[in-house]
């Protein structure tokens, strides 16, 4: 999965990948305000950074 976002949206986006054809999505956080940037920790984390609202941690369901 690659995550998305955009300023336009509200939400993030993880974009499924079959090599350089893109076979599904899907929208997380609907709503949550538009995503300004998002980083990846080599531990499977990501950092979103939400616009006014902060850098949030995204822990993957496999690590709970």
């Amino acid at each position: 999965h690659v995550p998305v976002g955009a300023m336009k949206f509200a939400h993030l986006v993880l974009v499924e990948l079959d090599g350089n054809k893109v076979t599904g999505h899907s929208k997380l956080f609907e709503g949550a305000g538009r995503v300004r940037s998002i980083a990846s920790h080599p531990n499977g984390d990501l950092y979103l950074g939400i616009d006014g609202m902060g850098i949030f941690r995204i822990v993957p369901n496999s690590k709970i």
